[in-house]
């Protein structure tokens, strides 16, 4: 499996700041304004780049305002917390990597926050976030097969039981962050993605024990 550890170049760097600029625009119009307001118009104008460039980053508004990530990007993140799997739990590591595929690289505490207001707000953004799955269902299934072959829990099995094995725990798994970030939004949205995240896995475990 590629890695992407390698320091990125200038040109790299300039196409994540812009993206930055984009994913900040988008959130501070849509929470000061509405999410009608955030037009690609609009979220283009404040970033100082043209509607044209805007659709270089993103193919809609709402993934602006989510950072949802392209497949490239994704794939990164994925692969990043692969390589920083040492054997642990499975779930904590096939739960962080679905939260890596979703989540934005933008920084900035401060957006995040925001972000999951506008989450709270229009409940139907969420469902793109989960589109992101689909994007790059490839690479996640690749992902949590090399993190079970890695565990040492699934020795034996050739690889199509491994294949199986991994979507079968890319469906709970998934399912279970689902289900936290709509507790998250009924409970008003006050925790952390880091706590989120926390919360998926623990779901998970407990789940697994009760059956």
């Amino acid at each position: 499996m590629q890695t992407f550890d390698a320091p990125i170049g200038l040109r790299e760097r300039k196409r994540e700041e812009t993206r930055a600029r984009l994913e900040e625009a988008a959130v501070e119009i849509a929470l000061a304004d509405g999410i009608e307001h955030a037009t690609v118009d609009a979220i283009s104008a404040a970033a100082n780049v043209s509607p044209r460039t805007f659709f270089n980053y993103f193919d809609s508004k709402e993934d602006a305002i989510l950072g949802v990530q392209d497949p490239a990007i994704a794939t990164a993140a994925i692969n990043q917390k692969v390589t920083e799997y040492d054997g642990g739990d499975v779930v904590t590591a096939v739960v962080s990597v679905l939260a890596a595929a979703m989540g934005s690289r933008l920084p900035d505490h401060g957006v995040q926050k925001s972000r999951m207001k506008l989450a709270k707000k229009y409940p139907q953004l969420l469902t793109r976030q989960f589109d992101q799955f689909a994007a790059v269902s490839g690479q996640l299934i690749e992902a949590i097969e090399a993190i079970l072959a890695g565990s040492g829990r699934f020795g034996g099995q050739d690889p199509d039981e491994l294949r199986t094995s991994a979507e079968l725990v890319l469906t709970i798994c998934g399912g279970a962050l689902r289900a936290t970030l709509k507790s998250w939004m009924a409970a008003g949205g006050r925790e952390s993605q880091d706590e989120i995240t926390a919360r998926a896995i623990s779901l998970v475990n407990d789940t697994k024990e009760r059956l």
